[in-house]
């Protein structure tokens, strides 16, 4: 968490957890630290999430709809663009 706060332009943050010790109370301290990152990371900065199939996006920092979600068999990657709008999906009447 100390390099957080010197970050003075957009990055990129890739985060991959190690799947098998990813238990549930490793899971909410997993997403606080996503939270945290999201939080102080400069506008325009990248996070990306690798998950495996079962992970919970339902709480997911930053509301599930601003995270583009990617599936690979039974890998995902997520990604959360900070200050970014998501982008209109069919439901919502847009092409």
């Amino acid at each position: 968490e100390r390099w957080i706060p010197t970050l003075s332009g957009p990055v990129n943050i890739f985060l991959s957890p190690p799947f098998p010790d990813l238990h549930p109370e490793r899971i909410a301290a997993f997403v606080r630290l996503v939270a945290l990152l999201i939080e102080k990371a400069p506008d325009e900065s990248v996070i990306v999430v690798q998950a495996e199939a079962g992970f919970p996006l339902e709480g997911l920092p930053g509301g599930i709809e601003n995270w583009d979600i990617r599936e690979y068999g039974r890998n995902m990657l997520l990604f959360y663009v900070k200050g970014e709008e998501p982008a209109p999906t069919a439901e919502d009447g847009s092409p």
